[in-house]
């Protein structure tokens, strides 16, 4: 009776992993956008599982901030307002500039390399983005950025040895790259300031200067903040004054906007 108790608790958490899975990657490829309620039943129905996997999955999800509940509207994706926002920036800075620190003490030479090839491809960025003819990283480009700027710091946390610290932050950076509503543009001097940071990082940690890199580590993720709440400030006053705009009339009573 015990092994069956077992097998059936196994295939419950299989299926509670699998539903939670399938709702984390639906919300980081955009599919289930901030603010989209979620469907027990049809969740289930997708899957081809009861509901109880997803009501277990939902619960995860919510605990990790990627989904709320509202009272008479039911559970939705989550949307990050300013202060969750400097919140979670602020969790990155304690633990990525420790893991900079720690890991100018202990990291291997491999991963040093690998580091400085995703500098390179960086800077081949920068390159590009300068002789197009483009001001911004069209779509293409910047999935391609982010995916650097990921692997570079998870690489780095990965190297300071601690798993933990690797699950929250690669959490809080899903959390803010999906659910900040405000999307920045990177322009030429956000590209070359980033390069810059990720360049010189790389070197204090190469060179086991510890203090150096987790100093500057917190610089990095500090412009970033700053970069993003500017972003949000200017894209809210545009709103505004998009909103308050009203076209003005003409003899006959019609906007005189075409």
């Amino acid at each position: 009776m015990q092994d069956v108790d077992k097998v059936t608790t196994q295939t419950g958490n299989s299926l509670q992993q699998h539903a939670y899975e399938f709702i984390q990657r639906q919300i980081a490829d955009g599919s289930l956008a901030a603010g989209t309620l979620i469907s027990e039943q049809t969740l289930a129905r997708e899957l081809g599982i009861s509901r109880t996997p997803v009501r277990e999955a939902i619960g995860r999800l919510q605990t990790e901030g990627l989904l709320e509940s509202l009272p008479k509207r039911g559970t939705l994706v989550r949307r990050l307002d300013r202060n969750d926002l400097i919140e979670l920036y602020e969790m990155r800075e304690a633990m990525e500039s420790f893991a900079a620190s720690r890991a100018a003490g202990r990291i291997e030479a491999a991963e040093v390399e690998h580091l400085h090839s995703i500098c390179d491809d960086m800077s081949r960025m920068v390159d590009e983005l300068r002789d197009s003819d483009n001001t911004v990283l069209d779509s293409e480009q910047m999935r391609r950025h982010l995916a650097l700027d990921m692997a570079l710091h998870m690489t780095i946390i990965r190297a300071a040895g601690n798993s933990r610290i690797f699950k929250v932050v690669s959490d809080s950076r899903l959390l803010t790259r999906v659910l900040w509503a405000p999307r920045q543009e990177h322009d030429l001097t956000v590209l070359t300031e980033a390069h810059d940071h990720h360049t010189r990082i790389v070197g204090h940690i190469k060179a086991h200067e510890a203090e150096a890199a987790g100093k500057l580590m917190a610089e990095h993720i500090r412009a970033s903040l700053q970069r993003a709440l500017d972003h949000a400030d200017r894209d809210r006053q545009r709103r505004t004054m998009s909103a308050d705009y009203l076209p003005p009339l003409n003899s006959h009573g019609d906007t005189t906007v075409d």
